[in-house]
């Protein structure tokens, strides 16, 4: 017997086991059909219907002036350094 062949039925008899060791299928097992959903069907969080940056201040605050002069600095000196 070939390498081929032996394959082969190696696969047919392995198919013809599995298919053996499935449960038979019901005519009413047929027709329902369940459907899921991920989540589970839990509700909308408060966070997902929130509208952006409802709640935070939109006027500039203390910090920002620094962190820009910080940003020009840090530019200058990596220009410098590497320049």
């Amino acid at each position: 017997m070939s390498l081929v062949a032996s394959l082969a039925r190696r696969c047919t008899v392995r198919a013809a086991s599995n298919a053996r060791s499935l449960p038979a299928k019901s005519s009413s097992s047929a027709t329902a059909v369940q459907r899921r959903f991920m989540g589970g069907g839990q509700p909308i969080s408060r966070s997902m219907e929130a509208e952006l940056w409802q709640g935070h201040p939109k006027e500039t605050e203390g910090w920002g002036t620094t962190i820009y002069f910080t940003y020009a600095a840090s530019a200058g000196i990596l220009t410098f350094a590497l320049g």
